[in-house]
């Protein structure tokens, strides 16, 4: 589905462009359209014009309202994003030590994508037109999905509970133990944040204006910024046996061990872009349509943070390294990478005055090359790395590869209503 709406927005809008290149419109009264503009001239009709709304006056559209000269709008909008991807199995439950692939063994978090629900945001634009004729003029918009973050949190259930992964060092799956009825209780939880914000700003050329249409075509400077976070935390204490922390062992009822894995993932995309903006505009009511497609290169920096503590000994101590970050991963990474983003949108309106109108639209944006943190953790690691394993500091078979970015694509849709004034 994301492909065919890429494609045809970028040949909505490459096609068109084109055609207006090759066959600019012609002014009414332009001998080239047959008309003269005089009374009594061949072409020329001597029925009476069509009524207007006098609240109105002709050319209703966003962006020229009979001699308006600035237009602002702005409104609420909701979004819906792509899930963020955790394909790292983060928990398992069942059976004697909760060890993934085992008899009546199943994964209770991670291994798919996390819904991150609705997220709320603003969209606002404005711009003016710098001659009379309102055919040249300067556009600028910002829009934006406010942070917004989700949880989920399992425990053992009176089961075993497990992290697991697979040891480099015995080439086999393994785990970090949990939840241990009579030896440990613990459980794991994860986090996922999003924030996006974008701008654009450039100029505007109206190619046709009618009573009723208006062909805008759009150049545009585009910033976009999304952040996203994910973050894993376990804890476990003693409950009759024993947990460990740098290959030291304690049974101190008061003692947890927790691990932390957090991977942040920062996508800045700076480009330029090119679009096409259709108004239908019947009166009081009117309809706008729009296609564009921007070309830049993508910033994208992860950043991957693994940590282990020891509280409730009397001696607190945290060390570098997770599970499935270890401290050799620890650090930041950047990349650059060349990212198209095609966009569509659709508006109707509801002119309340000659100034003041308002409008429900909704809007459609891809990118095909970003960084997402959950795409960046792990599943493959050797014990002697972790804090938390009892062989932490003991090198023995290979330790885990370097980080190499993972990327996939992103989309958004946004419903939003608003209001817009023309002066």
């Amino acid at each position: 589905m994301v492909s065919r709406a890429v494609g045809a927005v970028a040949l909505f809008v490459l096609a068109a462009s084109s055609a207006l290149a090759q066959h600019p419109p012609t002014a009414p009264g332009d001998p080239g359209m047959g008309g003269m503009s005089g009374p009594g001239q061949p072409g020329h009709s001597s029925e009476a014009p069509t009524s207007v709304d006098p609240m109105l006056g002709s050319g209703s559209s966003l962006t020229g309202t009979s001699g308006s000269r600035f237009w602002f709008e702005g409104g609420y909008q909701a979004g819906f994003i792509r899930d963020l991807p955790t394909p790292a199995t983060i928990a398992t439950r069942g059976g004697t030590f909760a060890v993934r692939g085992a008899p009546g063994v199943s994964a209770v978090l991670g291994g798919g994508n996390t819904d991150i629900g609705t997220l709320s945001g603003a969209r606002f634009t404005g711009g003016f037109w710098l001659d009379s004729n309102r055919s040249f003029g300067l556009e600028a918009s910002v829009f934006f999905l406010a942070e917004k973050s989700d949880s989920m949190s399992v425990g053992g259930n009176g089961a075993a509970l497990s992290r697991p992964f697979f040891d480099t060092s015995i080439q086999a799956q393994n785990v970090r133990i949990l939840n241990l009825p009579g030896q440990v209780s613990g459980s794991v939880s994860t986090e996922v944040k999003s924030l996006l914000v974008g701008a654009d700003v450039g100029p505007v050329i109206r190619v046709i204006e009618t009573d009723m249409i208006t062909l805008d075509q759009l150049l545009y400077f585009r910033y976009l910024r999304l952040e996203e976070t994910q973050n894993v935390t376990d804890t476990v204490s003693p409950v009759g046996g024993a947990i460990t922390f740098r290959g030291q062992s304690f049974r101190n009822a008061t003692a947890a061990v927790s691990v932390r894995d957090s991977a942040l993932a920062i996508n800045n995309f700076y480009g330029g872009g090119a679009g096409l903006r259709l108004g239908i505009n019947p009166g009081r009511f009117s309809a706008t349509l729009s296609g564009k497609i921007a070309v830049g290169g993508t910033s994208q920096s992860l950043r991957l943070d693994g940590s282990t503590s020891l509280t409730g000994t009397g001696n607190d101590q945290t060390a570098a390294g997770g599970l499935l970050i270890p401290g050799s991963s620890n650090g930041r990474y950047n990349q650059t990478r060349l990212t198209y983003m095609p966009e569509f949108g659709a508006k109707v309106g509801y002119q309340i005055t000659q100034s003041l109108g308002v409008y429900v639209g909704y809007n459609f944006l891809y990118m095909n090359d970003v960084g997402r943190p959950g795409n960046n953790f792990t599943n493959s690691v050797n014990p002697t790395q972790l804090p938390s394993s009892q062989n932490f500091g003991v090198p023995f078979g290979p330790a885990a590869g370097a980080v190499q970015l993972q990327n996939s694509d992103f989309w958004m849709h946004t419903v939003g209503v608003g209001m817009n004034l023309k002066f």
